[in-house]
């Protein structure tokens, strides 16, 4: 089960770590206050570095992301693979995320997740549903404890639909400090029916300002007379003279080396902080090898700074689904090269709406749903895509009806 916003969140200067992170690039590097990461190129390396995916972000007008779509690049062609939908309720709390993944531009939602909340606004059971040929069904639960405000428990459960009954697979706890830290996290799963467990621990430990310093991983591993929690991997976080993050080491534990580098994530920062550069290198006998990295580009929402021209956080299209036209707002703050199009889900261009360097202030523009052809296309859903100063700012899906 994939959790969100479910976990504590221990935010780093460049990405996060959730306190079930171990090492792992951050999908959604966090940027600093008042920026939105709107895109994320991977490339990966072989005698050189090639590009494989690309990530888009959109946000809604309070600035919580409520789409992503992900596109990969077999055979030297980029094409929308998967995307998340993100909903809220009215006090902003997310209340679902549907999972689709796309196959010949078609949309198929193979998962959605529900969240409940408590009284307090802590999350209190997350529902997954998995969709097959009779719609959705209950897969699996998740529910939480708390003490003093703090996650004291997760616990998930198996949904059985033949009689109705859930049963406990893993339970996750969570330990913390004087200051309400973080400082270890338990993970057993059951194996089978009769109680045997297979264990995972995280301990963390911190800096004395509070960042983020290290993480061991144990196994809960048998010795030949009892079990016992024995180190696997740790992780070593560095940072540079302003308290950003630009190193992830990990290394592993054996017996006969004992501590040994193994991977790594190198992080470069632009000066307000947030991270543009990571590279995954991995350690061989010839050293570091490069592997793969990402670039990340970002939105600014302050009202004066040196970043290119940027729109408001929204992009508006109403009527959504329509049929026969649809009119397609959005707000610049200033005169910038922009351009408005529309894609199919392939990641083609269908027809531009709007080009050049455009003045500021509302826009409004009218899709007919045809192509740039003029030629009527079919029922389905498309991406308009709005780009300001290069920069792929906005991206919002429209279903297109019959007429």
């Amino acid at each position: 089960m994939k959790n969100i916003a479910l976990l504590i969140v221990l935010i780093l200067a460049c990405g996060f770590l959730t306190a079930q992170e171990t090492l792992s690039g951050p999908e959604n590097p966090a940027p600093r206050d008042g920026w939105f990461l709107i895109q994320r190129n991977g490339y990966h390396y072989n005698e050189g570095w090639y590009p494989n995916s690309i990530v888009h972000y959109s946000y809604n007008a309070n600035g919580q992301i409520v789409l992503r779509t992900r596109q990969n690049y077999p055979d030297g062609v980029w094409e929308l693979s998967s995307a998340q939908d993100y909903n809220y309720n009215f006090e902003g709390r997310l209340l679902e995320t549907v999972n689709y993944f796309i196959d010949d531009g078609q949309w198929s939602a193979w998962e959605k997740e529900s969240s409940l909340y408590n009284a307090d606004g802590t999350l209190q059971q997350v529902y997954v549903y998995l969709h097959g040929s009779q719609g959705w069904y209950l897969d699996t639960q998740q529910a939480n404890s708390y003490e003093k405000g703090l996650l004291a428990s997760e616990h998930l459960y198996n949904y059985y639909s033949w009689d109705g009954t859930f049963t406990e697979y893993e339970v996750r706890s969570f330990d913390y400090d004087a200051e309400g830290r973080l400082m270890g996290k338990t993970i057993l799963t059951l194996l089978d029916e009769i109680g045997n467990y297979q264990g995972i621990r995280y301990l963390y430990s911190y800096l004395p300002d509070g960042k983020l310093s290290e993480v061991i991983d144990q196994s809960r591993s048998w010795t030949g007379s009892n079990y016992e929690w024995l180190d696997n991997r740790r992780h070593l976080y560095s940072y540079d003279a302003n308290g950003y993050l630009i190193q992830t080491l990990q290394q592993y534990n054996s017996s006969t080396q004992g501590w040994h580098d193994t991977r790594r994530y190198l992080y470069t920062n632009d000066s307000y902080g947030n991270c543009i550069l990571e590279e995954y290198q991995m350690n061989s006998a010839e050293g570091w090898q490069d592997w793969d990295k990402w670039t990340n580009v970002y939105s600014s929402t302050a009202s004066a700074d040196e970043q290119a021209p940027a729109a408001n956080p929204s992009l508006s299209c109403c009527p959504n689904p329509f049929s026969g036209s649809t009119e397609i707002s959005f707000q610049m703050k200033e005169s910038a090269a922009a351009e408005l199009a529309v894609y199919n889900l392939k990641g083609q261009k269908i027809t531009t709406l709007a080009g050049g360097t455009l003045p500021g202030g509302l826009k409004n523009y009218v899709w007919n749903g045809k192509d740039a052809g003029g030629k009527d296309l079919p029922a389905g859903i498309y991406l308009v895509r709005l780009r300001i100063a290069g920069i792929d700012t906005f991206v919002k899906r429209v279903t297109l009806l019959k007429g």
